[in-house]
């Protein structure tokens, strides 16, 4: 059986929500431990999550083209699956 590692917004100081501005992978894509995966913007700034571990990665929210799509620190956005 596959082992799947969460994608998490991290927490950072009293920030309770921030939007995914853009994913820089597509679901499905293998990806690199380290690597840039998706940039979230909160009031203060944008910032790039990167893949907890190398493996394939799935997207569980996406960003909406027609508007960023707005999730709680600690929510889990996607898995990396190896």
């Amino acid at each position: 059986m596959a082992a799947r590692m969460a994608i998490v917004v991290p927490h950072s100081g009293v920030v309770e929500s921030v939007l995914i501005v853009e994913w820089l992978r597509e679901s499905g894509t293998r990806v690199e431990e380290g690597e840039e995966l998706v940039i979230v913007e909160s009031e203060k700034a944008e910032t790039a999550i990167e893949a907890p571990a190398t493996g394939t990665l799935e997207i569980a929210v996406d960003a909406d083209p027609s508007g960023d799509v707005e999730v709680d620190v600690g929510a889990t956005i996607g898995h990396i699956v190896a």
